[in-house]
């Protein structure tokens, strides 16, 4: 396997430390009134949205790399089936598991980085803008 591009790299640190912050103020909250259901749905949601990104931009080095748009199908079914994952333990550890907070957690990553590329594109914008 060829390794990933430097950029994706920096990518992934960059969101891994942003969403870190923020869930681990989120797990403090959620210690302080004692919602062991929102902890663990969590940790169970960040993880899967790590993993998910991860690969997100694994098949994204691949395809550029070996400029095969055909690979593509493959690695959105395994995200599909990594989605799955954290999906199924909330149905069968139902009791000790909070859905809404395992959904927002699950997407997580991709929020973040959605964000952080609108931030970043409109200030470009806004530089373009002023400099006419």
């Amino acid at each position: 396997m060829k390794k990933i591009y430097r950029n994706l790299i920096l990518i992934r640190f960059e969101l891994f430390k942003r969403v870190m912050l923020i869930w681990s103020s989120f797990l403090v909250f959620m210690a302080f009134f004692e919602k062991n259901d929102w902890i663990f749905s969590s940790m169970i949601g960040v993880t899967g949205s790590f993993f998910i990104f991860n690969q997100l931009l694994l098949s994204q080095s691949l395809i550029l790399q070996k400029r095969n748009k055909g690979i593509f199908f493959i690695h959105y079914i395994v995200r599909l089936i990594i989605y799955s994952v954290p999906i199924g333990m909330f149905f069968f550890f139902q009791n000790y598991l909070n859905f809404p907070v395992l959904l927002i957690s699950l997407f997580s990553f991709q929020v973040l980085y959605i964000v952080l590329e609108l931030m970043k594109n409109y200030s470009k914008y806004r530089k373009r803008i002023k400099h006419g």
